[in-house]
């Protein structure tokens, strides 16, 4: 192999965008602005019907390609399969990275040939670009599946992938079930597989909108529900020592269903995913503390949350 090619390979950094005109500028220009040069752009309008494409047209050196509406995991792969890089970063269309990402992860793929996926820590901003909190991103390093199965602590624009991982790992899954986790579903064939490190710096800003898809309680969860039991499947005999906390893992998924139910004031829906949960983990204490709860009635648990909030706001909680 060139010896250049080694030491300055190139990145294709993949944007899926719909309807993203508000935020896509923003998204591209942090990529040129990469400390890292060797990179292509490739940005995939996915059906959008806003004037993504015009905003995009702006800048000469991103390739844009349109297709129709699929999904995220529809648009990433139409930029995978066009991609000509060694590596693969994947960056939505609403988010931004710090100018020293690509370069950060680069060195960490060249000083351990192991590697199959290396992410950032990540900061969440909102929708004016104002720091929010950061998010906790897990430090997973290594052969990492069995952490990850766990909890996903991976975001999709911290990531970077060895795109040579694909062609053992496949890539994103289409299934519209999943569609706010297919993230996930890849990561974990990745890690099943390969060895990942974290650049444990926040070199990633994860923008939280209103309308996000991962804000809708009820998809989110049944689709992490469908990825954990898909990979549970394929990997149970590799890994054999998932077995014995698989009911441990689907008593915190449904008890933090439960939980974004009754911390939306729908304590219907929030009992029948606590159940699940203890039903799956009956030591989960706080699962019973939330069941028992919400037999007490949405008007009584708003007026506890609002006694909660305001004894926080006086320093006394």
């Amino acid at each position: 192999m060139d010896r250049r090619k080694q030491d300055n390979p190139t990145v294709s950094v993949i944007i899926p965008a719909y309807n993203a005109a508000a935020f896509i500028a923003q998204t591209i220009e942090s990529v040129l602005a990469q400390t890292y040069k060797n990179i292509e752009v490739i940005a995939v309008d996915d059906g959008s019907t806003d004037n993504t494409r015009q905003v995009t047209a702006q800048y000469k050196s991103v390739r844009y390609i349109y297709k129709k509406n699929g999904g995220p995991a529809s648009a990433r792969n139409t930029g995978i399969e066009t991609s000509k890089g060694d590596y693969l970063a994947f960056l939505d269309a609403d988010d931004i990275w710090e100018r020293e990402k690509i370069s950060r992860q680069i060195d960490c793929f060249k000083n351990n040939p192991a590697l199959g996926l290396v992410y950032t820590a990540v900061n969440v901003i909102d929708e004016q670009g104002n720091f929010v909190r950061p998010k906790f991103s897990g430090n997973l390093s290594g052969r990492a599946f069995n952490g990850l199965f766990r909890k996903n602590h991976l975001t999709a624009s911290a990531v970077m992938i060895k795109k040579s991982c694909l062609v053992d790992a496949g890539k994103f899954d289409e299934d519209l079930e999943i569609i706010s986790v297919e993230d996930y579903d890849l990561w974990l064939r990745v890690t099943a597989l390969y060895e990942i490190a974290c650049v444990n710096e926040p070199l990633t800003k994860y923008r939280l909108l209103d309308n996000s898809v991962s804000k809708n309680i009820a998809r989110s969860y049944l689709g992490e529900l469908k990825v954990i039991k898909k990979n549970f499947a394929m990997f149970q005999d590799s890994y054999p020592e998932i077995k014995p906390t698989m009911n441990k893992r689907l008593g915190h998924l449904f008890f933090e269903f439960g939980y974004d139910y009754f911390y939306s004031n729908n304590v219907a829906d929030a009992r029948i995913r606590l159940w699940q949960s203890i039903q799956h983990d009956p030591l989960g204490i706080q699962a019973w503390k939330y069941w028992g709860l919400s037999w007490l009635g949405a008007g009584t648990v708003k007026k506890l949350k609002d006694v909660k909030r305001g004894l926080r706001g006086e320093g006394i909680l």
